[in-house]
């Protein structure tokens, strides 16, 4: 509803001065007020306002396409640009920061995990898809697979993979199974990192710990951990 742009602004203000009220009776520091939200979400919201009350914003930057709802194949977490339309996360960025959050609240939000597309006869990005394509085999969802899950689908020779240059992200194609897969890897996060640096963002986040490799040192997360705290 319309209404409920000034609601939550004033929701989280409540929050905020509850917080700020338990701490001078604790005499702990006050709790930490924090939200997630959908990229595609500045524009529904008051942006200078809420800023005022949240410590940082999280922007879940990714899920732009999936095969559970997409009709052709695209990008789980376009960066630079999106083949199949005009919204992708360096642009969603520039849109949080533009609509008035401090570039020190913003953290950037991004994926251990790709979308699968099945019934791809094209392997190119943006062709049409009939639906998900197969569940992981630990995942078990239909067009979701975990980064572990797709590197074993690569290293067992079935897909053949590619780099977009439009989106700066890989993806690959299983010609036999006409399925496609998008996701992230070290290549890709590692250009994210470069967007978190350029524009001076809080940091960054995952979805999720138990998606990365972890029977390999969760090398998403550890290589962008390893990059904001000052390391190689």
């Amino acid at each position: 509803r319309p209404q409920d742009r000034e609601n939550f602004t004033a929701l989280l203000k409540e929050f905020k001065e509850a917080a700020a009220a338990e701490a001078k009776i604790s005499g702990k520091e006050p709790l930490l007020l924090t939200m997630a939200s959908g990229a595609h979400k500045a524009k529904t919201l008051d942006l200078p306002e809420i800023s005022k009350y949240l410590d940082w914003i999280d922007i879940m930057a990714y899920d732009f396409y999936g095969g559970g709802w997409s009709k052709e194949t695209g990008m789980n977490a376009p960066l630079t640009n999106d083949p199949t339309g005009d919204f992708y996360v360096a642009k969603a960025v520039d849109e949080w920061l533009d609509g008035g959050v401090p570039p020190e609240k913003l953290v950037l939000g991004m994926p251990t995990y790709g979308r699968s597309f099945g019934g791809v006869e094209d392997p190119r990005p943006a062709s049409k898809s009939e639906g998900a394509g197969p569940k992981g085999r630990c995942t078990g969802e239909p067009g979701f697979l975990a980064y572990y899950e797709i590197n074993d689908l690569i290293e067992s020779g079935k897909y053949k993979t590619y780099w977009d240059d439009v989106s700066n992200t890989p993806y690959a194609y299983d010609a036999s199974s006409k399925s496609w897969i998008t996701y992230d890897d070290l290549r890709s996060i590692s250009l994210k990192v470069d967007l978190i640096d350029k524009k001076n963002l809080a940091g960054g986040m995952f979805w999720a710990i138990d998606l990365d490799d972890f029977q390999n040192d969760y090398p998403i997360i550890t290589s962008v951990a390893r990059r904001l705290r000052g390391g190689a």
